[in-house]
């Protein structure tokens, strides 16, 4: 499950922030995709290839609780 994937994510950004110390508050933790699909499912209840990705930030430098979306249409 998503939620169980983002517990562990959670788990290695808390070490490493425990681990870099001071340094973490300058620390930009980035992962991302440039496979895209679409919102609107086909024939076969699956989607097709679509022109969105998803990025997934952490780190210091970014704040709490915040999300950051440019999606027209979503």
């Amino acid at each position: 499950l998503l939620a169980d994937q983002l517990e562990d994510v959670n788990s290695i950004v808390k070490i490493l922030a425990e681990n870099l110390g001071d340094a973490f508050n300058n620390t930009l933790i980035l992962t991302l995709t440039e496979f895209g699909r679409t919102i609107k499912q086909n024939g076969g209840n699956g989607t097709e290839h679509g022109w969105g990705g998803a990025i997934l930030m952490a780190g210091g430098l970014i704040k709490k609780s915040q999300a950051y979306t440019d999606w027209p249409g979503l």
